[in-house]
């Protein structure tokens, strides 16, 4: 499980409201895969990335879909003329106010617990039947006034329809007329034409159809070919409401809780919502039940949105079966009898396939509420991704990376996060940016992964800011330098520790910022403090250096040892450096000699040659020229350069316990100083002048003198000297 389903586990336990977390804490390296979350629609509020989000909101635009359509309209515009006085150039203040309207009229997602899809019908239009005629065939006036929902029927057979049809509509039948005015709206069988649809909506409302009051106030609320007006919406969606249409019913009390007329009127928005659920309505069930959950402007009583929820379910009820599951997972609600949640959300997958499939996917991966099965969310995540959650996406994409529940496909990854990242998740901008910066699964490409880091920083991914000032700062280029700085910065404010630590060693290389050894060592405190162990090293290394005023030497040997106590391979070796010297503590060869063997019994080829030294020939008198040759050897294996030097001196004369090897001497030296080690080609020279290990040679003692001498060794110049003096 990723970690953003951790953090989703834990909320479910403590039964916490939702709320955005943060994301993993990134190694100083770029990370390796690791999941990451922070925003999309989502089940309640989703998290962002331990690596880790915020939900989305509906989309009121198709005629059809959930929560489509909502009543708009906060400010009323100015009223047409009932038989359709149509808008005929674009009014800017009028959009925006129905934009803004609609977006209060909507049921928020991300703020209320609990809160499901929306209805599949808000203020949506109605699908009227073409109505029948009697055996003669000819229609029955509809005189104004009359019920006219109660001439509705199915069609004639046997052809008689077009015929049926047009006479009806001949005669001033309210249904026939409805229909017409749909046919004109949606462009069946003709041109779309707004203002007869309106006519056809106003002269049918008007005999009291309630279907058509409802399509009439459709238009009002949205300004659909006429300006529009919230006030007159809301007559006509009260009529049609009166008369038991659901959806008006829906509309009605959407308005009255949003208080799009003025002050809300949540318990009359209830009265109107009980109404239209009672039909089976998407929309009401679920906005009923979130105003019972949350107490909204009513007596809070989750088991009344329990009992609306499980009624509507067992109806078979997409709405209801998701928001049940939703009510079961989230909340930790005991209901008073079992529900199979997996089948619950498997049954709502077909109305609400990105929603149920998201936390169908959840459920499966985490186990909570059903049985965990990581293949079967895989599968649910991959309906919802493909219904266009991108969540979902993202789910599958870090499955997908990981091999979890599915074939690990690192390259089938790469779209799914793509995907993610159009939809705005931070978290699938910054695995992208790891994945181009790796070249794992895509091909590698530092632009993209910078591009992608930025679009991750930039939303306040912190992993990300710090990812992406760890890359600008590797490109050693000035202007990437003082960006990486900006970076490290808002990281670091926001508490992450890796980023105070590389905004202090910025401040102390001046690297794209002025150098800055006080702010540096502040930077460091506060990562020190925060446990990062490389932050008291570095810290003590400025104070050693004496370049932060009222601290020294004293003070750096605290911050080492606090860093050698948790391993720190450099505090060791500066420690037991200062101990041998006597520096800011008292000397003592013998604990030098006891950490920098911590150190050396890891391999550590400088501490081999430390401790080497402190055993060959010591002031202290504690000498073992035996184990002093094993380290040197040790550190000269793994190419250290001055211990090759030093074994080649010790085995030049031998000490006791060590035999004298000139040869072996000689090729330890040759290796060093076909380094340009300085001290190794001086005494290479000095062998072969001298005939140590070979015959004499002045001529190569010549070359490596003058090799020596030309990278600043003394001793060979000096050689130099007095060869050339020999000469004369």
């Amino acid at each position: 499980m990723n970690s953003r389903n951790r953090r989703l586990l834990a909320f479910i336990c403590s039964l916490a409201l939702p709320a955005s977390a943060m994301a993993d804490d990134a190694a100083l390296d770029l990370p390796p895969p690791a999941a990451s979350t922070t925003a999309s629609t989502s089940v309640a509020s989703k998290s962002a990335a331990d690596e880790p989000q915020a939900e989305g909101d509906v989309d009121a635009a198709q005629p059809a879909g959930p929560e489509e359509q909502a009543v708009a309209q906060d400010n009323a515009m100015d009223s047409a003329k009932p038989d359709g006085e149509v808008a005929t150039t674009t009014d800017t203040a009028a959009q925006e106010a129905t934009t803004e309207a609609a977006e209060q009229a909507a049921p928020a997602v991300a703020g209320d617990p609990l809160f499901a899809p929306p209805a599949k019908q808000t203020i949506a239009a109605s699908s009227p039947e073409l109505p029948s005629v009697d055996k003669a065939g000819q229609g029955v006036v509809a005189e104004a006034g009359v019920d006219a929902a109660s001439a509705v029927s199915q069609p004639s057979p046997q052809g008689g329809e077009d015929l049926a049809f047009a006479e009806r509509l001949r005669l001033g039948y309210a249904d026939a007329q409805h229909v017409m005015g749909r046919r004109h709206e949606l462009g069946e069988g003709m041109p779309v034409d707004l203002t007869a649809a309106l006519d056809f909506y106003f002269k049918s409302a008007s005999q009291g159809y309630a279907e058509a009051q409802s399509d009439l106030g459709r238009f009002y609320a949205e300004g659909i070919g006429i300006r529009a007006d919230i006030s007159l919406a809301f007559d006509w969606f009260l009529q049609a409401a009166e008369q038991g249409l659901a959806e008006a019913q829906f509309n009605t009390a959407l308005i009255l809780q949003k208080g799009l007329l003025g002050e809300a009127k949540p318990a009359a928005a209830a009265d109107w919502y009980w109404k239209a659920a009672s039909q089976g309505h998407d929309g009401a069930i679920v906005n009923l039940s979130n105003m019972y959950l949350n107490g909204d402007g009513i007596d809070q009583n989750v088991d009344y949105a329990y009992e609306l929820l499980r009624d509507a379910a067992e109806q078979g009820n997409a709405a209801g079966q998701l928001n049940l599951a939703r009510l079961l997972i989230y909340n930790g609600y005991e209901a008073p009898r079992d529900h199979d949640v997996d089948a619950l959300l498997t049954g709502a997958m077909d109305a609400y396939p990105a929603e149920a499939g998201l936390l169908l996917g959840i459920a499966r991966q985490s186990g909570v509420g059903v049985t965990q099965d990581l293949a079967a969310a895989a599968q649910a995540y991959g309906v919802a991704a493909e219904a266009g959650d991108p969540e979902a996406a993202y789910e599958l994409g870090e499955m997908l990376l990981r091999g979890e529940g599915v074939e690990q496909d690192v390259p089938a990854s790469v779209p799914m996060f793509e995907q993610a990242a159009a939809g705005d998740i931070p978290e699938a901008n910054f695995r992208l940016g790891a994945l181009y910066a790796s070249g794992k699964g895509i091909e590698r490409d530092l632009k993209a992964a910078r591009e992608a880091y930025t679009a991750a920083a930039e939303a306040g991914l912190v992993p990300a800011q710090y990812n992406l000032g760890l890359m600008l700062t590797r490109m050693r280029k000035p202007d990437a330098e003082a960006e990486s700085v900006r970076w490290f910065k808002q990281a670091a404010q926001a508490e992450h520790v890796n980023s105070m630590y590389q905004l202090g060693l910025a401040y102390q290389m001046g690297a794209g910022i002025e150098r800055d050894t006080d702010q540096a060592a502040y930077w460091y405190d506060r990562a020190a403090d925060a446990g990062h162990v490389s932050a008291l090293y570095n810290m003590a290394l400025l104070f050693l250096g004496g370049e932060v005023a009222d601290a020294g030497a004293a003070q750096a040997v605290s911050l080492l040892k606090q860093a050698q106590a948790q391993d720190h391979v450099g505090a060791t070796l500066v420690l037991a450096g200062l101990y041998a010297e006597g520096e800011g503590v008292a000397q003592d060869l013998g604990q030098a000699r006891a950490l920098y063997k911590l150190v050396a019994e890891q391999g550590h080829s400088d501490a081999q040659f430390r401790l080497a030294q402190l055993l060959d020939e010591p002031e202290d008198g504690q000498a073992d020229p035996g184990q002093a040759v094993k380290l040197y050897s040790a550190a000269a294996e793994q190419g250290h350069m001055p211990a090759q030097v030093y074994l080649a001196l010790l085995l030049e004369d031998g000490r006791e316990g060590v035999a004298a090897n000139a040869p072996a001497a000689l090729s330890w030296l040759q290796l060093a100083a076909e380094k340009n080690y300085a001290a190794a080609q001086y005494h290479l020279g000095r062998f072969y002048e001298q005939g140590i290990g070979a015959e004499k040679n002045m001529e190569l003692a010549q070359t490596w003198y003058s090799r020596a001498a030309k990278a600043g060794d003394d001793q060979a110049a000096h050689a130099m000297e007095r060869l050339a003096l020999a000469d004369r």
